[in-house]
């Protein structure tokens, strides 16, 4: 998950609505792209299927931590604007020493974005090994962003519990890639495909909250109702 640098939650509110509305925007551009590439290019489903392929071997291999906060995308911003210490009144831009400066807000903000892309360039793929219809893409993809920032709070709390979902999500990348470079031989049914994905899912989770390995709930910590 994208470091937000220590804000308080009001201010990691604010990033993530704006982080939102922009994944948003992202995704329907990527969504039209990908869309219009498999409309007019017979062979579409090699590249995508490739890229997710790769992308689960290297989820498997733990090869999932993303450091923006010294990438390049940073380091520009930083050379453009100088950077203030705090993020006054949760801005993204403010006055430093008379001049204007990026606040370490709006560096989130671009961290939460570039992580993003990242991963919409495998996830949109894995959405067109499912269906190829545009509505369903760009929804699923929509929600899943909006269901996330509605669960931030709770995820930030609860993924480190589930040890073993990264395998599992990784075995689902790899099953998906591996479905749209067989395409052309075999037709895998949407229905057997998200039997795949919620059985794996469930197979995971349930390991993951029976294994030894899982943390355990910190003492004097309750549960609201």
């Amino acid at each position: 998950m994208t470091k937000t640098w220590g804000h308080p939650p009001h201010d990691q509110r604010r990033v993530l609505y704006w982080g939102v509305v922009g994944a948003l925007v992202l995704r329907a551009g990527f969504v039209a792209a990908g869309a219009a590439f498999v409309e007019h290019v017979s062979w579409a489903f090699y590249p995508f299927g490739l890229i997710v392929l790769v992308a689960g071997v290297r989820m498997s291999r733990g090869a999932t931590e993303i450091d923006l906060e010294h990438g390049r995308l940073i380091g520009a911003i930083r050379r453009l604007l100088p950077v203030a210490p705090a993020a006054p009144n949760g801005r993204f831009l403010t006055v430093h020493h008379g001049r204007r400066a990026a606040t370490s807000l709006l560096l989130a903000l671009v961290a939460i974005e570039a992580t993003d892309v990242v991963f919409a360039a495998d996830s949109i793929p894995a959405v067109f090994g499912v269906t190829t219809n545009v509505f369903v893409v760009f929804t699923s993809n929509a929600l899943a962003v909006l269901g996330l920032r509605s669960l931030y709070f709770v995820l930030a709390d609860a993924m480190d519990r589930f040890v073993h979902l990264t395998k599992g999500l990784a075995a689902l990348l790899i099953f998906v890639g591996i479905k749209m470079l067989i395409r052309p031989l075999v037709e895998v049914p949407t229905a057997a495909t998200l039997a795949v994905i919620v059985a794996v899912l469930a197979i995971t989770i349930g390991a993951s909250t029976l294994s030894p390995n899982r943390p355990a709930r910190p003492a004097g910590r309750q549960t609201v109702r």
